[in-house]
């Protein structure tokens, strides 16, 4: 499956860069000190989903758990976060690779990028995505000099990657390969909450801009601890859900599970 940028994506990003300094976007005052940050995630993503390809026969409707047994994969992430006051947020977060490998003997004959896998042969797979945002929040509802914290967040989002199946023990080597990638906008929610000078808690909901083409929708939630004066430890949950559907072909895949890291902290 291969998509390109909608006009739509394009001018969502185009307007969040035209109207983000209408959001609060002044220098940080005596007691909102602007702070810098770093943080890293190993996220331990498990797949679900499957692939059906338009007008096609049961076989061209894939399973990616039961067909083709895709294993989770521990995927690092990083983002850099800056707050030029306590009520606003810039993030761009990278996830340069998620490697999602299966390795199964399929029990009925499969069909892809037109290619057909029959029962009882060994199917590899190779499953990658590339992922990156960039957003700015703007937490208006603010209490406690700025313990608690919540409000919208606007981001633009990319991602890009391929399937690649093969059946190395055929007595003719088979393999497909199908690529894709998709630009998009999305709007959510994001909080925080101080409990003390060391512990806080987080979470945020967002939901992408993609017309008729389907949704994507991501959600996590966490803690992080202070350990060091500018060290914090993370931890937490997050889901991102993909729902397209790109000329008639509908691609539905969930990444489920936990994630650890540092919070670095300038």
């Amino acid at each position: 499956m291969s998509r390109t940028p909608s006009i739509r994506a394009l001018a969502f990003a185009a307007a969040v860069a035209l109207l983000s300094p209408a959001f609060h976007m002044r220098p940080a005052l005596a007691g909102e000190r602007s702070v810098a940050s770093i943080e890293v995630r190993q996220w331990n993503a498990a797949p679900s989903g499957r692939f059906v390809k338009a007008g096609g026969d049961p076989n061209e409707t894939i399973d990616f758990k039961n067909d083709l047994d895709l294993q989770e994969d521990e995927a690092l992430e990083g983002r850099i976060i800056f707050r030029p006051s306590r009520r606003t947020m810039i993030r761009v977060g990278y996830l340069p690779e998620i490697q999602l490998l299966g390795d199964n003997i399929v029990t009925r004959t499969i069909t892809f990028a037109g290619q057909d896998f029959t029962i009882n042969q060994q199917v590899t797979t190779d499953f990658t995505l590339e992922y990156g945002r960039l957003g700015f929040a703007w937490q208006f509802l603010s209490a406690s000099e700025g313990r608690f914290r919540l409000g919208p967040i606007l981001e633009v989002r990319g991602f890009r990657g391929d399937i690649a199946l093969a059946a190395p023990n055929a007595p003719i080597e088979l393999s497909a390969t199908d690529d894709y990638e998709a630009a998009f906008g999305s709007v959510g929610l994001i909080g925080e909450f101080e409990i003390s000078k060391r512990i806080e808690l987080f979470g945020e909901v967002t939901e992408a801009v993609t017309g008729d083409e389907g949704d994507v929708t991501e959600a996590e939630y966490g803690i992080r601890v202070l350990v060091l004066p500018k060290l914090m430890v993370v931890a937490g949950s997050r889901t991102l859900e993909i729902d397209i559907t790109d000329a008639g072909d509908t691609f539905n895949f969930e990444l489920d599970g936990v994630f650890f890291g540092a919070h670095l902290r300038f």
